[in-house]
């Protein structure tokens, strides 16, 4: 875990002009992680300064590392994909920073949040982000976060932990 700094400062100014955000769906874009339960050597170090700022297409980016039961925090856009899924041990919190986002709860509820607004998802929820072409700029918080150790989709009408499904795809494109 890092422990080099204090606090860590998100200028909304500095993360509107992230590329990682901006990046079209058809390239992977799940957002920009900032507090991770651990750094991906390839794309992030481990942040030693407070005031948080993005690296460039081919740096790596500033990152806290706080280990697997620790937070995650990421702020994303529209152009983000997410699956519909749940945790069953980690709690997010979405916090629409600007525009406006809507979030179907279970498969029957669609909220609709707007600049300012929040939303918790408690553990067991099953959510998701729905793209309506509508910008919004929205931040996550993860709590007690494990990961894609406790992230789960459905396949097939049964409920699997990404981690296991990713195994079994790396499995196949070995053989």
């Amino acid at each position: 875990m890092n422990t080099t700094i204090s606090h860590v400062i998100l200028r909304k100014h500095v993360v509107k002009q992230d590329w990682k955000i901006m990046v079209e769906p058809k390239i992977k874009n799940n957002g920009r992680k900032i507090f991770v339960n651990e750094i991906f050597t390839k794309a992030e170090r481990p942040i030693d300064d407070p005031e948080w700022m993005f690296a460039p297409q081919d740096g790596h980016t500033p990152v806290v590392e706080t280990d697997y039961g620790g937070i995650e925090i990421a702020t994303f856009t529209e152009k983000a994909n997410q699956e519909r899924h749940k945790h069953l041990i980690s709690m997010e919190i979405y916090t629409v920073i600007e525009g406006s986002m809507t979030i179907r709860i279970e498969d029957n509820s669609d909220v609709v949040l707007q600049s300012g607004d929040e939303i918790v998802i408690l553990p067991g929820a099953i959510h998701e982000v729905i793209n309506k072409g509508i910008p919004f700029l929205t931040r996550v918080h993860v709590i007690n976060c494990h990961g894609p150790r406790d992230k789960y989709i459905e396949e097939n009408g049964v409920w699997c932990q990404v981690l296991t499904l990713k195994n079994q795809q790396s499995a196949t494109n070995r053989t």
